[in-house]
């Protein structure tokens, strides 16, 4: 029974006003009964039709499913009524007319408010027809305030019906512009690329709003760039403009949404977006933690002006835009510190730093990178890119208050504008650098390994509107620590590398010293195995010689310029004087003095500096220390033969003096014994030759 009579109110009423219509005229209510008939018959018509539509739809029409064509039979209805019942002095068949037109003004809107009036009319004057025909006519008075009555009704329900229908409409599109948002936002959330995502917020905003034109800019420095769209937008992708330019520099400036009714009358449109004939065009910033990150630009190739609803709309689809990014970002970053801790594992200090600081450039996209090797109160650029580049040539020089407040603090330091807050240093190359290239937001991250700062990544921009997110500043920290375990790991290579060659050059030294009797030629192949082992800057050599209680230099060297050197010294206060005294090594910021010792007897001192303060550490000495005492024995070889050789010539010139009348020559039997000797240690078997 329920399918077959739906409850449908609409329905009903029908049903219920025909059988009203049936009863009045079978009370005898007055009425021209053949016009009256032909109502009802129109009534019984439409409510079949009503009732066909709700059985093949399940359930009971919507008002705003109503057919027109239903609608307008109902009003004919209406109007054939009120004619029939022109015979009746006092008819209120109009407000049937009103009722029903409240219906048509709901579902037709205007078109529904004309076709009352109209109606209302044609059946007024049909009535008033009748009435004179039947010599009643309706006195004036009457009809002008029966007229004025409908108007006013028509017009207020009219305006009651206009509202509601706005109403619902709004109400309508916020529902589907939420469902849309809810779908793209999942959408959204489900890219982890930045570009893939960019393409997918503009697809979006394109369909959220209705429009033609969508891209997604982005800014970097004095400049932006269109980095993905959808419609029309898709033929500026990779188009840059000036950071000043178009709607993109009004949005910079007022950081909030704008909305233009005519771009191509907008004083700094991009040509390349004007020439596309975009018209209206509306633009919402993206905020990263309270900072410009891009915006959504959308546009409609007509003058049809985006209205508050739109501008929601695309506010929320930028708030989940935001949400994505910042999760994409992060995502991105952490496979790119992955790809790169990979990259780096085989890598050489040398090549950790370079490759971080390209990837840190490319990654942040700014003009300013450089990575600094700190040692105590002084510091070196190791790599420097972008605007920062002339800084590669800077040698060691002493820390600026940013650097100092880093190694202090231990901790990531962050300045929103650097020329602002810490002033320019005129004495300092660096400082000068930075404010003839406008460097302003600044970040410097420590890099510590073994308890101790050992260098720091500075990254900055030139834009004077762009500054440092929470994003920004982890990826940071995680570059710092990425930095720490890759050239920890480089360090221990590289000195596991450099222990195995140190050994080697000593061990070819030590074969080389054997062959080497003069003493300048010892020095100077300690002098060229000291450059191969350690930093060497200055490198001397001294003989000591106990009897006048001097030192008697071999050879002093400033760089690679090494000679021959035959000044004596007096042992006094001197560094060297204090190796001699006290048989240790005497070490300064940039210099050590080590003595040279063979078989426990001091043999002399041996110096080695560089220019570069504290770099000769520990096991640098103790490498020069073996070097001394490798020189210490080559001189006191060199002796030990030199005095062979002597004996040997005094012997010879003892035998030749005891030489008589028709003796063999004793030079040559003292020969012929030597060779004998050296033959019989080379190979026993020649021991029988006979001497000479």
């Amino acid at each position: 029974m329920r399918g077959l009579l739906p409850r449908d109110p609409l329905l009903v009423g029908r049903l219920g006003a025909v059988v009203g219509a049936v009863a009045w005229l079978a009370l005898g209510g007055q009425g021209i009964v053949p016009v009256a008939t032909a109502a009802l018959l129109l009534l019984v018509v439409t409510s079949v039709r009503v009732w066909s539509l709700d059985r093949k739809r399940g359930h009971a029409l919507a008002l705003h499913e109503l057919p027109p064509h239903v609608v307008i039979a109902d009003l004919v209805t209406a109007a054939v009524w009120m004619i029939g019942s022109a015979t009746n002095p006092r008819s209120i068949a109009f407000v049937i007319v009103l009722a029903v037109g409240a219906l048509a003004m709901y579902r037709l809107g205007r078109a529904g408010l004309v076709a009352t009036m109209t109606t209302y009319i044609g059946a007024r004057v049909g009535m008033e027809a009748i009435r004179m025909s039947i010599g009643e006519p309706t006195p004036v008075p009457q009809v002008i305030a029966e007229v004025l009555v409908v108007g006013i009704a028509v017009l207020i329900l009219s305006a009651t019906v206009d509202s509601y229908r706005a109403e619902q409409t709004r109400a309508e599109n916020a529902l589907r512009r939420g469902k849309s948002l809810e779908r793209l936002a999942a959408e959204i959330a489900s890219e982890t690329e930045p570009m893939a995502l960019f393409r997918t917020i503009a697809r979006s905003a394109l369909l959220v709003a209705n429009a033609h034109h969508a891209t997604i800019n982005v800014r970097r420095g004095e400049e932006f760039y269109i980095a993905a769209g959808a419609g029309t937008g898709e033929r500026v992708v990779g188009v840059h403009g000036a950071a000043d330019m178009g709607i993109v520099g009004a949005v910079l400036r007022a950081r909030a949404t704008v909305a233009l009714d005519d771009y191509a009358a907008f004083p700094t449109a991009v040509p390349a977006v004007r020439e596309i004939g975009v018209r209206a065009l509306i633009c919402v910033p993206i905020f990263l933690h309270g900072e410009f990150a891009a915006t959504i630009t959308v546009g409609r190739l007509e003058r049809r002006p985006f209205d508050a609803d739109d501008r929601a709309a695309l506010e929320g689809l930028a708030s989940h835009a935001s949400i994505a990014l910042r999760n994409a970002r992060t995502i991105e970053q952490g496979r790119r510190l992955e790809n790169l801790s990979r990259e780096l594992s085989g890598a050489m200090p040398e090549d950790v730093i370079d490759r971080i600081a390209l990837t840190m450039q490319e990654l942040f996209d700014l003009e300013w990178v450089i990575i600094s090797e700190l040692q105590g109160e002084l510091g070196r650029p190791l790599a420097a890119l972008g605007k920062a580049a002339p800084a590669r040539s800077h040698g060691w020089s002493p820390l600026g208050p940013l650097l100092r407040q880093v190694v202090a603090a231990r901790e990531l330091v962050v300045l929103r504008d650097y020329g602002r807050d810490r002033g320019i240093e005129p004495e300092r190359a660096i400082s000068m650098l930075a404010r003839d290239v406008g460097v302003h937001a600044i970040m410097v991250a420590p890099i510590i390994f073994d308890g101790e700062v050992r260098a720091a990544l500075t990254v900055a921009t030139t834009d004077p509107y762009r500054s440092f997110d929470a994003i920004e500043r982890r990826e940071l920290l995680a570059f710092a620590d990425l930095a720490s375990t890759a050239l920890r790991a480089a360090n221990e290579r590289r000195e596991r590398e450099r222990r195995i060659g140190r050994l080697s050059a000593l061990n070819v030294l030590a074969w080389q010293l054997g062959a080497v009797h003069d003493p300048f030629e010892i020095a100077r192949l300690a002098f060229d195995a000291a450059a191969t082992l350690v930093a060497r800057d200055s490198f001397s050599i001294a003989r000591y010689d106990e009897r006048s209680d001097e030192l008697a230099f071999v050879i002093k060297a400033r760089g690679d310029d090494a000679g021959a050197d035959e000044t004596r010294e007096p042992v006094g206060s001197g560094p060297e004087s204090q190796v001699i005294q006290s048989g240790e090594p005497f070490r300064t910021q940039s210099e050590v003095h080590l003595p040279m010792k063979s078989r426990g007897k001091l043999v002399g001192m041996l110096a080695c500096g560089a220019d570069a303060p504290k770099t000769l550490d520990d096991e640098d000495v103790a490498v020069l220390q073996t070097l001394a005492n490798l020189v210490a024995t080559a001189f006191e070889n060199a002796e030990a033969i030199s005095r062979m050789r002597e004996l040997y010539l005094a012997s010879v010139r003892a035998l030749a003096a005891e030489r008589g009348p028709g003796s063999p020559d004793p030079a040559r039997r003292a020969a012929s014994r030597h060779r004998q000797d050296r033959c019989a240690r080379c190979d026993p078997q020649q021991a029988w030759r006979p001497l000479a």
